[in-house]
This record gives C-alpha cells, structure tokens and sequence, in this order.
C-alpha cells in the first residue's frame, strides 16, 4: 500500500462493496448469488463495466470460488474477505457497511480471525491479480485516483 511508504494507513470504505455488488447485499454474507446486480437502466452499477454482460457472470464464479474456501474455515463469505483484507494489509481500517446487526457481529468477528497459509493461497489462486473482467469504475469515473 502506498500509504506505508510515508507512514500512515489507509481507510477502506465500503470494504464488502464490491463483493456485495457481485452477488447482491442480502448474499455477500453467505456467498450466494443473489439478483442481477444491475437491474436495470437506473442502476449506477448499469454503467459499470463490472457488471456489463459476461463480465458479471466471470466475477460471480470468482465469488463463488471464495464462498467455497469461505465454507471451508467455517467463514461466511464476508468474514474471509474481510480477514483478507486485514491480514494482507494490516495498516488499512476497514469500514464494511451493513443494515443487520448480525452481519456487524460477523464483520467484527472476522477481525480476529488468523488465516493459514494455505487458506491465503488458496484465495490468491482464486483471485490472482487482474483476474476480476471489467475495470471497476464506469468511464464517468476516470478522474478518481485509486
């Protein structure tokens, strides 16, 4: 993370965002698909090529693939992410938004957790670097710095 470099951390808001856009919010926890994420015309997502036809399909498999090593530590979906994200960047405050209670139990639970070796290469097999289709920002976006 560039971040480190100069000392600080960083912030990731919205840490399930993407994750739930790919499957829907109601299953970002379980690793379930859930609806079309871009339901229609007036759907931000709709101008994302994330989501434009066959991508979504190719990043859905992608979720799935997590869900089953998810499933394999006895994780939700959400909670191995999240373990991700803090294990490989343990500078970074990840902000996950949720509407329920026991998703904010979940989320705060996958703090904690201690991913092995072979539970983090078995995410890196299934998400090497650039395998997700579609950049993640719309066109509309291209002034945004990552």
């Amino acid at each position: 993370m560039k971040t480190r470099t100069i000392g600080s951390g960083g912030l990731a808001g919205s840490a399930l965002g993407a994750l739930a856009e790919a499957v829907g919010p109601r299953d970002a926890h379980r690793g379930r698909r859930g609806r079309h994420p871009a339901a229609g015309p007036d759907d931000v997502r709709s101008s994302m090529p994330r989501f434009a036809p066959g991508n979504t399909e190719h990043n859905r498999r992608l979720v799935t693939g997590l869900a089953t090593i998810a499933a394999s530590v006895e994780l939700t979906t959400a909670q191995l992410a999240l373990a991700w994200l803090l294990t490989v960047e343990p500078d970074v405050v990840a902000v996950p938004g949720t509407r329920r209670s026991r998703h904010l139990a979940e989320n705060v639970t996958a703090a904690g957790v201690q991913l092995s070796s072979e539970t983090m290469r078995a995410i890196a097999g299934t998400f090497p670097a650039g395998i997700a289709a579609g950049d993640r920002r719309s066109p509309f976006d291209v002034d945004i710095q990552e």
